[in-house]
């Protein structure tokens, strides 16, 4: 039988990786079992339980609370910063013209076009490539949470959150530029020849540009997913400080 001790630190390791699952990218999915999520987080909070011993058991019901708190915060920091390129794939698929394909995504529990999974998916691998899930753990294992509740980190989700629609903006732009050129010049077609059925050829015009534009800021998209990928990772650290 485990002395109250280490039972007190096991209990409040598993409540800051449990509530970390809940909300970090990839993990925190639809698609992962919450009994996946639950045996994940008591395997993980065995070799963690010694930064978190507990003296009394009223010192255990007063922080119970707190790692909580602080788990879902990194998790909810990460999953914030990706969803910057969810944003930027629902941005990409309007623009091409793509409203019509739309369905409702099971993970996401909305609607949701095909360029916006694509994105997501893209950008998770990358998140995997970087060691991410490694990265923020290891944060997750190591920061104090008294440290980071201690120094306000709303503040710091709040600065995190509000750099979805820039991201999302960042990877859809060339898109939203080559929309507006297409728009107007159908515009100048439409006024120069009355007789032109615009409809008939805007959809077609918009997806040959836009495949054209995609396929030539190629690298700089893949620029943006890892950096987003690693503003997904380092957002933790930035919230543990």
């Amino acid at each position: 039988m485990l002395p109250e001790a280490e039972l007190g630190g096991f209990l409040l390791s598993f409540a800051r990786v449990g509530a970390w699952s809940v909300a970090a990218p990839l993990i925190s999915e639809n698609v992962v079992p919450r009994r996946v999520r639950a045996m994940f987080a008591a395997g993980a909070a065995l070799p963690i339980a010694g930064i978190a011993t507990a003296g009394e058991t009223g010192d255990l019901l007063s922080r119970l609370p707190i790692e909580v708190v602080f788990g879902l915060g990194l998790g909810f920091a990460s999953r914030a910063a990706m969803a910057a390129v969810e944003a930027g794939g629902q941005i990409i698929g309007m623009q091409l013209g793509l409203g019509f394909a739309g369905g409702f995504d099971p993970m996401a529990r909305e609607e949701s076009l095909p360029t916006r999974r694509l994105a997501f998916a893209l950008a998770a691998l990358t998140f995997l490539e970087l060691h991410g899930l490694e990265r923020t753990f290891s944060v997750l294992a190591t920061a104090p949470a008294y440290a980071s509740l201690a120094h306000a980190p709303l503040e710091g989700l709040v600065e995190i959150t509000h750099q979805v629609l820039v991201g999302g903006l960042s990877l859809a732009a060339p898109l939203v530029v080559a929309g507006l050129v297409a728009n107007l010049t159908m515009a100048f077609a439409s006024r120069a020849a009355p007789s032109l059925n615009v409809f008939s050829v805007m959809l077609a015009l918009f997806m040959a540009v836009g495949l054209l534009v995609l396929v030539l800021t190629a690298p700089g998209f893949v620029g943006s997913l890892q950096r987003i990928a690693e503003e997904a990772i380092q957002a933790p650290e930035l919230l543990s400080r």
